[in-house]
């Protein structure tokens, strides 16, 4: 029987696992809008069951350690393959305004670099009612886009003597929410102007 395992079920997601579990998540959405909207804000690896790690450790990766491996009665249980990795992804749908977070199972990670296919499946997916994720880079350029476009922030830096606004940082940082006025319902900012 062959030991060879590719990846150890601690080590982190690869690049290839990544894809795979977000072609997955994307695959899963109920339609395309929804498939377009979505903003990965984080891919992790779940961690797996210590006795998962402790198998690989005593059998798949070397040194090669029989005494770790689980008993019967007739002997030490040895095993074909680990099971699958699994993948966490928290998910931002900024046309919904809705944050859900995936558990995906990474079948064939390595698939996902022969010619694009996939193979993952969700395990389990659910919506977080009222809560928001961190916000991503794209959203600080969009708010640092927003801030310079405003006439009225125009006219306050005329009043200082910059017209080119491309001399103008704006460093948007994320706001919590402190009231209902300030409610989940909308994504806030906080720009700081330099």
């Amino acid at each position: 029987m062959t030991r060879a395992q590719t990846s150890h079920p601690l080590d982190p997601l690869s690049a290839a696992e990544i894809s795979v579990a977000v072609a997955t998540v994307r695959a899963a959405g109920a339609t395309p809008e929804v498939r377009d909207s979505m903003r990965f804000i984080e891919v992790v690896l779940v961690e797996p069951d210590k006795y998962v790690v402790a198998l690989a450790d005593a059998y798949f990766f070397p040194p090669f350690q029989p005494s770790l491996l689980p008993r019967t009665k007739r002997g030490p249980v040895i095993p074909s393959k680990l099971p699958p990795r699994r993948a966490r992804l928290v998910v931002y749908n900024k046309r919904s305004n809705e944050l859900s977070i995936w558990i995906v199972q990474l079948s064939e990670a390595h698939a996902a670099t022969r010619g694009g296919h996939h193979r993952g499946k969700v395990i389990s997916s659910n919506v977080v009612p009222y809560v928001q994720p961190p916000m991503d880079a794209m959203e600080y350029a969009e708010c640092e886009a927003v801030v310079k476009d405003f006439p009225p922030f125009q006219e306050a830096m005329k009043k200082r003597g910059i017209e080119d606004m491309d001399l103008v940082m704006v460093d948007p940082w994320c706001a919590g929410y402190h009231s209902n006025a300030d409610a989940p319902s909308r994504r806030l900012a906080k720009p700081l102007i330099i």
